[in-house]
């Protein structure tokens, strides 16, 4: 969320007819554009020209709040002054002229199928330097990725630090419409023993009337075999900042165990276990269904 609506500072979220421009100061001034993607609304925009107006070397600056870009013409043998600045501002910059001129690289990322995923993906490759545009692709699992010459390397280690397992997709491959998607199999016995367990937490707390030991073990066993992946994930976007559905799951789990409501807690991640299976399995089954409709063509 951007400082501006974290604080409520009155933006107006009316569409912008017109980007805030300024004309270039020196005719012989060089262009860097960046794309920032927690800039969107005139209080940024403030701020920004505050903290660049007064960098030497810095001759105008035009910003355009609809797209979320700015234009910086300078006369410096280095831009690091200019990144340095907004990055002390808390803006996430990233040049999109020296990306303009790069390639784009579809990826296949098999554990990516729901709009929680894309914005962690979203978020982490936005602060990688030369990367300058994404398009995802939920229903085939695939990430277009339009980067500068040399950064795939970073944003391949980007992915892996949250937890996604990347592939290039051959360029033969993708030229094809009817492509296979990616799919990856359920596993189905560590959600049985989980609900199993679970529904034996609730039966021994009730013949007890109250927490018994095996309540505590039965419900352990149940949210560390249905919802460890759960558990993972959330620890994952806690890391990064991002408190997404998994990072709320995981905090409300362990909140229950902790006030010593084990069987809710256990049923809980259980229940959450089976929706995030049956919506895999919905978006597999919507996957095959176009794609037999493009065969059919």
């Amino acid at each position: 969320m951007s400082e501006c609506a974290s604080k409520q500072c009155g933006c107006s979220t009316a569409p912008i007819i017109q980007a805030t421009t300024q004309a270039p100061l020196a005719t012989g001034s060089a262009q860097a554009v960046y794309r920032i993607e927690n800039m969107d609304c005139p209080t940024e925009e403030a701020l920004i020209r505050s903290k660049l107006a007064g960098l030497a070397g810095v001759a105008s600056l035009e910003f355009n709040l609809m797209q979320r870009t700015l234009a910086v013409w300078h006369e410096l043998p280095s831009l690091s002054p200019v990144e340095q600045a907004l990055k002390a501002i808390g803006m996430q910059a990233v040049r999109m002229d020296e990306a303009s001129a790069g390639q784009t690289t579809k990826l296949s990322i098999a554990k990516m199928d729901c709009p929680t995923e894309e914005a962690l993906i979203r978020n982490k490759l936005g602060t990688v330097a030369g990367v300058a545009d994404l398009d995802f692709n939920l229903m085939q699992r695939t990430l277009s990725v339009r980067h500068a010459d040399g950064v795939l390397p970073d944003v391949l280690v980007a992915l892996q630090a949250l937890g996604f397992e990347a592939q290039v997709v051959d360029k033969a491959e993708t030229a094809s419409p009817s492509a296979s998607p990616v799919t990856t199999p359920t596993n189905w016995w560590p959600l049985g023993i989980s609900f199993v367990t679970a529904s034996a937490a609730e039966a021994v707390y009730w013949f007890h009337n109250g927490n018994h030991w095996s309540v505590v073990v039965l419900a352990l066993v149940a949210v560390f075999t249905g919802g460890l992946s759960t558990y993972k994930k959330g620890w994952i976007a806690l890391k990064n900042r991002n408190l997404n559905m998994n990072a709320l799951m995981s905090i409300a789990v362990t909140g229950a165990m902790l006030i010593g409501h084990w069987p809710e807690a256990a049923m809980v991640m259980v229940l959450f276990a089976l929706a995030e299976v049956i919506e895999a399995k919905s978006l597999d089954r919507a996957r095959n269904a176009i794609r037999g409709l493009l065969d059919l063509t």
